[in-house]
């Protein structure tokens, strides 16, 4: 084989891995990445690190469910994306400490038993701030915090869908 010939394939098998990539190993990362976060709820935890407990409850981050559901994944050319549309689902990943502003709104006081609850009376709350500290508990990667682990399962991903195409 002459050099041309050589480049010449080479440049085919380069061409045909990105495409093969795109097909091939994409489809395996978004669900190993999906199957990562999911893991981090069920166990919990972040790279083994049990998430600190805020004493209420027997499970953390799942009061109706739909943080841990609200996981999906949008595929790119070259590129695997997990995304949460909750508004609350960065505050919780990545932790938030800072003060907000509350609004003026009424707040009811309720009297019976929580099954019959009625509203008694409401008072006025004036518009004030509010010093907000959420713990972090990642769930999920982000820029700057990325996850060992399921970098090591991409990269296993990878190198599989690799030597598919040279087999």
């Amino acid at each position: 084989m002459t050099f041309e010939e050589f480049n010449k394939v080479l440049q085919e098998a380069a061409r045909e891995s990105s495409s093969f990539l795109d097909r091939s190993a994409a489809p395996e990362i978004e669900a190993a990445a999906l199957r990562f976060v999911d893991d981090n709820f069920r166990n919990q935890a972040w790279e083994g690190v049990r998430w600190e407990k805020s004493g209420e409850g027997n499970t953390i981050l799942v009061a109706s469910g739909a943080l841990k559901r609200g996981f999906t994944s949008e595929r790119t050319p070259g590129q695997v994306k997990v995304i949460n549309d909750m508004p609350y689902a960065k505050v919780h990943n990545e932790g938030f400490n800072e003060t907000v502003q509350v609004k003026a709104h009424t707040r009811g006081q309720y009297s019976g038993k929580k099954s019959k609850r009625k509203i008694t009376a409401t008072h006025k709350v004036k518009a004030h701030s509010r010093k907000m500290n959420i713990k972090k508990r990642q769930f999920a990667p982000y820029q700057g915090n990325e996850s060992d682990t399921l970098n090591h399962t991409v990269k296993i991903i990878i190198d599989h869908n690799i030597k598919k195409i040279f087999s």
